[in-house]
């Protein structure tokens, strides 16, 4: 476990490394940038003492390679700096955004977790095979689709044509509810992938017949082998959370939710490198965090994975 959690740092710092060399090299000064964001700056020549002024207050006159190494000290604290358009802390507005995010990405993991294995029932419990082929075209289908689009085929249906959900905007959970249903259906394809193969396996097993001879019903069969493949249930669902993050930047977008996605977007397009480091510093933490989570919920579920690290250890 030291050695996976010297691993997540050690991708953390990369990640933040790339992102920074990226946001150095893209065209557009930002201190130029964040002078254009200032109100009744719009059409008006920026003088040369101005853009020098921001520069020296945000460190941009630094070399890039000391201004990475102070950022990267600072972060460790959560001390994330400034933001280059309001001055605002970035700790706070991340904080702001972050919670609409947070909710949008575990309804959605709740949501295709349900509905692959609803599906994945429904595929077993009935005979000829039909509905599990046409449940799989349906899912690679829509695992298929970019978020954006299904984003707004959803769109289109709730809430132009039935008008059951704002187009925009919206108070509790109907503001995250379709951003929520696009991220899940594209996640669920690899669900209902692993469901039907584990719980084809268990309900046509030697043990499942045994059961069954002996009085004991489906639900029955059914928790003894979710029982037996929550290990590899855990790292699969967390294995999810990347593109689930990823998609996240597009869907809240498009949706106009108000997340951190979306305010990571609004970042880059100004420049605002203090803002986009720190939600990259954040986003990649918690992926690393869960992935950290999964391999531990994996070793408590699997017998067979406390053994290995058992023996890893004495050895």
């Amino acid at each position: 476990m030291i050695v996976r959690s010297l691993q997540a740092a050690a991708t953390l710092v990369a990640v933040l490394a790339l992102v920074f060399i990226l946001m150095n090299m893209a065209p557009g000064d930002p201190a130029s940038l964040a002078l254009r964001g200032t109100p009744g700056s719009r059409g008006v020549a920026l003088s040369e003492r101005d853009v020098v002024a921001v520069r020296m207050r945000f460190g941009l006159d630094r070399p890039a390679p000391l201004r990475f190494v102070s950022w990267v000290r600072d972060a460790i604290t959560l001390d994330f700096g400034r933001s280059f358009q309001n001055g605002e802390p970035v700790r706070t507005r991340i904080g702001n955004t972050a919670p609409v995010t947070v909710a949008m990405n575990v309804m959605a993991v709740i949501f295709a977790t349900f509905l692959a294995l609803v599906s994945t029932l429904a595929s077993l419990t009935l005979p000829g095979g039909w509905l599990e082929r046409s449940l799989t075209a349906f899912f690679d289908v829509l695992f298929a689709t970019p978020p954006f689009v299904l984003g707004l085929l959803l769109l289109l249906v709730f809430a132009v044509r039935l008008g059951a959900i704002p187009v925009l905007g919206g108070e509790g959970t109907e503001r995250v509810l379709l951003p929520a249903l696009t991220l899940g259906l594209v996640a669920v394809a690899p669900l209902f992938a692993y469901f039907r193969a584990v719980l084809g396996d268990a309900f046509h097993s030697v043990a499942a017949m045994a059961a069954r001879a002996r009085g004991e019903g489906t639900l029955g069969i059914l928790v003894r082998s979710l029982r037996r493949s929550g290990g590899p249930l855990a790292a699969l669902v967390t294995s999810l959370v990347p593109s689930l993050v990823a998609g996240s930047v597009l869907v809240e977008r498009l949706f106009s939710v108000g997340g951190a996605g979306e305010l990571l977007t609004e970042a880059v397009l100004s420049r605002d490198y203090p803002l986009v480091l720190g939600l990259t510093f954040l986003s990649a933490a918690s992926v690393s965090c869960v992935s950290l989570l999964g391999d531990i919920s994996a070793a408590v579920l699997d017998p067979r994975l406390r053994e290995a690290h058992s023996r890893g250890v004495n050895e």
